[in-house]
């Protein structure tokens, strides 16, 4: 058995022979390598642990999220078949305790970053069940926050939630992101602290050009603003938001649907002309025959006859699509509220939160893939049993190389 730190095969890389299993097939060794590339993350010297092997070490981590770091490495590079071909069938090679943070912090977030944008964008069809409405392509918004441990750093860096009796147990990250109705697909997404808005992050996910002509957007009340109205009808996406009960928007007439078209105005001292859009209000029983909220919801979609009152309604019940994603990804894949991330850095926050990204959505991939084989819908796939599958050994798995 080789010590921590040592290898005894002479010259093999690693990363020739990773069985990442799954997500090889969505992170190919080439991307890997285009993404540190661009990120600017290769190595200045040969090393064993290169900035492609610790790509899909940290992309590992996200995948076994809950287990150690040793372990991680162990179930990375179970069952290698370079083991035998260099001689050395009862030698591993174990990095050193030191070496995986260290390897980790040269390889930075940006990296994972690009994996994930790689990975993100649409995965439905023209036909997939559920992704469709009127031809456009319907997504849903919303945020998430995640803890982090508690270090001055991400004190410093991310900051956190605070009430009267002192700051939260722990710092916190927070993700907005667009997904796919229908296949759960994230189509994009930004990441920064606490102290960074939800409204800031989705300007700039819109700016970054995750939406665009031919889809629909239903974005739940904290999103609704001039500036974000207007960002997004910039892109030629329709959108539905909801509205909060605080914001105010006359009643100017009705049409025969009972909706009304007032006029949107930027905030005082702010440029921009007002804007026209339509409210529609409505009510939901429950099994008592008890009415519910008043659910108030703002579009671009002016027309009755092109999207009722009852159609903006199931729209906005869509959004359900946004809520499933972060479940998925914050309680099936991480572990639920309970689990931590694990850096201590900031940028090592950031880090682990693309490649869980990246991951999520590599088995987004794989479950389209397997739904369209069996003429099924993408949500017919259970996403934990998805997981499972993935997190299994990779006994007899053949290894990949470039």
């Amino acid at each position: 058995m080789a010590r921590a730190g040592q290898v005894r095969s002479r010259g093999a890389y690693l990363a020739d022979h990773v069985a990442l299993g799954v997500l090889t097939s969505v992170f190919p060794r080439p991307v890997v390598a285009a993404a540190i590339d661009a990120a600017g993350a290769r190595e200045q010297r040969s090393r064993v642990l290169t900035a492609e092997l610790t790509a899909y070490y940290t992309l590992g981590c996200a995948l076994w999220h809950q287990e150690s770091h040793e372990e991680v490495w162990e179930l990375l590079t179970e069952g290698l078949a370079w083991l035998d071909d260099a001689g050395a069938a009862d030698d591993d090679y174990v990095p050193a305790s030191s070496s995986i943070p260290e390897a980790k912090e040269r390889l930075g977030s940006d990296a994972l970053r690009l994996l994930f944008g790689h990975a993100a964008g649409p995965l439905g069809e023209a036909g997939t069940p559920g992704v469709w409405w009127r031809g456009r392509r319907k997504a849903a918004v919303d945020g998430f926050t995640l803890d982090a441990p508690d270090s001055p750093g991400n004190r410093r860096a991310l900051g956190g939630p605070s009430s009267e009796a002192g700051p939260g147990p722990f710092p916190q990250a927070r993700v907005v992101a667009a997904a796919e109705c229908g296949t759960g697909s994230i189509l994009g997404a930004q990441a920064g602290g606490y102290g960074t808005s939800e409204i800031a992050l989705f300007r700039d996910m819109v700016a970054a050009g995750t939406l665009g002509p031919g889809m629909v957007v239903i974005m739940d009340r904290n999103f609704l603003s001039y500036e974000g109205y207007a960002a997004v009808a910039a892109t030629g996406a329709d959108s539905v938001w909801r509205a909060s009960a605080s914001f105010g928007l006359p009643v100017t007439g009705s049409l025969p649907d009972g909706s009304w078209i007032p006029e949107l105005r930027p905030p005082r001292g702010h440029g921009g002309d007002p804007v026209r859009v339509r409210v529609a209000e409505y009510t939901i029983d429950d099994e008592h025959g008890d009415p519910s909220e008043v659910f108030c919801l703002v579009t671009n979609l002016l027309d009755p006859a092109e999207a009722s009152v009852e159609e903006l309604a199931g729209l906005y019940a869509d959004r359900w699509a946004s809520e499933t994603v972060f479940r998925c990804i914050k309680t099936t894949q991480r572990g639920g509220a309970e689990v931590v991330l694990r850096s201590k850095k900031p940028d090592g926050v950031l880090q682990e939160i693309w490649a869980i990204l990246a991951v999520y959505q590599g088995l987004r991939h794989l479950i389209c893939q397997a739904a369209a084989a069996a003429g099924a819908g993408p949500w017919r796939i259970p996403f934990a049993r998805t997981l499972r599958a993935a997190r299994r050994p990779a006994h007899g798995q053949a290894a990949f190389s470039p």
